[in-house]
């Protein structure tokens, strides 16, 4: 591989260490203003494709990524994001710069990602410069010692800068949670500053079916069956029979066939509960029981998600819905099979709770799942499995639902509205707060703010932008027993030994709570307590 850039970055950095120890007019004060003030006295109508390496942000060596198969030349949407930067800022035409800023192109890359759309795959095709390794001992450039800056030799026997192909591709998600996933290359997420056309898209699954012909804008599926990590292979030709080749890896969390008693593909009916005063909404999904199916209510396992912030963190967290649930209680241990046993055996009817906003105020989730709790006992019907008694519901909250479910049936019984509820349950939920060292709160806030060649992390990788901003959320506050609020300052938890102990604590006097509690967490009691008090005894 051809070194271009090594000259060139430790020429770089030697004019580095010789602007700390002399004093200097013109503004260096960046890493930008630097490297723009070191390069600018070149003709750059002698950079053929108006995009110099050495004037871009230097984060990484970009020849690694020229379009032929290396095990480097591998791809995330990080490693996506850093190398579009600096093809981005690499321009030094005296026009436009035809690519966007980078800011730009994660606005557009966010617009066409959702869970109701096909997984987007962005691809960058790049020409770029770079300074030949030989162009200072051949007399191509020469540097100025008086003003550490480059020039142009007149009369050279060559042109200094090579021309170099990039190519960027990978899927903005690369795991799979059930085997089964649907991707989409949009127009509208090719970057090409070549000029040239693309005239055809081939993606090796790794499959054992080879090349796979895609066609841009259309949707296609890929389904696994069984799990593990699996290169994919991204080949572009373009209309001058350029080939350019990626690698990218996919992760199959779980293979495509389920067949278990609740099928996630099988889903039966849906209630939507619009935002309004109280709280921001949610959706709830409703499995019946196969025991004997009359799709309708007769009983009720209420699941309530946890603090899920894919809403405002869609890059950190996809959103955890109804089909996660089911996948994690279908993967119990060899010789039980809790999925099995909520419905063969104690004929449960799921309904899952999904917010619209997982890091909403909990006490304002808590009303949601008010809501649906009077819902659920308006709706249910008698159970003609179990001599047509009301059965009464089992509410099981998932770490931040625990508190959130918790809060919401005490709220109910103080107010003195029949929850018909026997059981509370909550699982690895932070009844006396969460504990994420500050250390790492302020580093986050650190790295998101620290300046990247005239822009800062978090605008160029949205994570630090999410992560800075979920720091904010209402739920965050309300969990988080110091928070920091800064990169150096930080305040303690004040609602749940406050507003919280005092809804969930019932004085001698006055309604109590008709449901028993149990809280539980991942292990061996998850399926001792849980089971043996979600079954009765002799289901058990």
């Amino acid at each position: 591989m051809r070194s271009s850039t090594k000259t060139g970055y430790i020429a770089l950095l030697f004019f580095l260490l010789c602007f700390k120890s002399k004093s200097q007019s013109p503004d260096t004060t960046t890493v930008k203003k630097l490297l723009h003030y070191i390069l600018q006295p070149i003709d750059k109508t002698q950079v053929s494709t108006s995009f110099l390496e050495e004037w871009g942000a230097p984060i990484i060596p970009m020849a690694t990524f020229n379009g032929t198969l290396t095990d480097s030349n591998r791809f995330d949407m990080n490693l996506w994001r850093t190398l579009y930067f600096q093809l981005q800022t690499a321009y030094c035409g005296s026009a436009s710069n035809p690519l966007p800023s980078i800011t730009t192109a994660n606005a557009a890359i966010k617009q066409n990602v959702s869970d109701s759309l096909p997984i987007p795959i962005p691809l960058l095709i790049g020409q770029y410069n770079s300074v030949k390794e030989y162009a200072f001992t051949n007399g191509l450039l020469s540097h100025n010692t008086s003003t550490n800056q480059i020039y142009d030799v007149l009369g050279r026997s060559e042109n200094p800068y090579y021309v170099n192909n990039l190519f960027a591709a990978c899927p903005n998600s690369n795991v799979s949670r059930d085997g089964s996933e649907s991707f989409i290359i949009k127009p509208a997420l090719i970057w090409n500053n070549t000029n040239k056309a693309i005239s055809q898209v081939q993606i090796d699954f790794a499959k054992g079916q080879g090349f796979q012909n895609v066609t841009i804008g259309t949707a296609f599926s890929v389904s696994y069956s069984d799990t593990g990590n699996k290169r994919w292979k991204i080949k572009i030709t373009l209309n001058d029979n350029t080939v350019l080749q990626c690698y990218t890896n996919s992760h199959v969390l779980k293979a495509e066939n389920i067949g278990a008693r609740y099928d996630p593909l099988a889903w039966d009916n849906f209630q939507i509960f619009p935002a309004n005063a109280n709280h921001s909404g949610g959706t709830i999904f409703i499995r019946y029981s196969d025991r004997v199916p009359t799709n309708t209510i007769r009983k009720p396992l209420i699941v309530v998600e946890g603090y899920v912030v894919s809403l405002v963190a869609r890059n950190l967290q996809d959103n955890y819905t109804y089909l996660d649930f089911v996948r994690a209680i279908n993967n119990e241990p060899v010789g039980y099979d809790f999925n099995g046993q909520l419905d063969d055996v104690a004929g449960y009817d799921l309904i899952f709770v999904d917010f619209n906003n997982g890091t909403d105020d909990i006490t304002r989730n808590a009303e949601l799942i008010e809501e649906v709790i009077a819902w659920v006992n308006a709706n249910k019907v008698p159970n003609s499995n179990n001599s047509n008694i009301i059965e009464q519901n089992v509410v099981m909250g998932l770490s931040m639902g625990g508190l959130v479910s918790r809060y919401a049936l005490a709220e109910m019984t103080k107010a003195n509205v029949n929850t018909q509820t026997r059981l509370l349950i909550t699982h690895d939920s932070p009844h006396r707060g969460a504990n994420v060292p500050l250390g790492l709160q302020y580093l986050i806030h650190m790295a998101g703010n620290v300046e990247l060649f005239g822009l800062d992390v978090r605008d160029v990788y949205p994570q630090y932008d999410e992560a800075i901003n979920l720091l904010g959320e209402a739920a965050t506050q309300q969990m988080l027993l110091y928070r920091a609020n800064s990169s150096n300052s930080f305040v303690n938890n004040s609602f749940l030994d406050g507003e919280y102990r005092n809804m969930i604590t019932f004085g001698a006097t006055g309604p109590q709570p008709t449901y028993r509690f149990i809280a539980t967490s991942l292990g061996v009691r998850m399926r001792t307590s849980v089971v043996s008090t979600i079954l009765p005894t002799s289901e058990c």
